[in-house]
């Protein structure tokens, strides 16, 4: 999955910056931007984070619709976090989620059935 320059362009016009701005604001070589715009390399998702994170969007804007990577790395993590997600009892825990092992998903789970079981609504 590859992300899609052009709508790096329609971000960097909707702030006002260019990709030189981005370059230095997030320490990534200029070649980066200039290899990516020509099709000769495409950044990985660490540095598509590093530029989403300097323009204050979503990692995943990068992506066209129908090629957007999955919010969760780990496959068995995205099941639980969504059995989580749409749980309105656990909700605050999808977003902080993110990365996580489905062990420690599980955990979190449990703790906070024990805070519910002592503290009912």
């Amino acid at each position: 999955m590859k992300p899609n320059y052009d709508l790096f362009t329609k971000l960097l016009e909707q702030c006002g910056c260019r990709a030189a701005d981005v370059a230095k604001g997030t320490g990534l070589n200029p070649a980066v931007f200039s290899d990516w715009k020509r099709g000769k390399s495409y950044p990985k998702q660490d540095k598509i984070k590093l530029i989403a994170d300097y323009l204050c969007v979503s990692w995943e804007d990068f992506y066209s619709e129908g090629e957007k990577p999955h919010y969760y790395y780990d496959e068995k993590t995205r099941e639980i976090a969504e059995m989580l997600r749409t749980d309105s009892h656990y909700r605050m825990l999808f977003d902080a989620a993110r990365g996580s092992k489905p062990e420690d998903l599980m955990m979190a789970a449990e703790l906070l059935n024990r805070f519910k079981e002592t503290n009912p609504d």
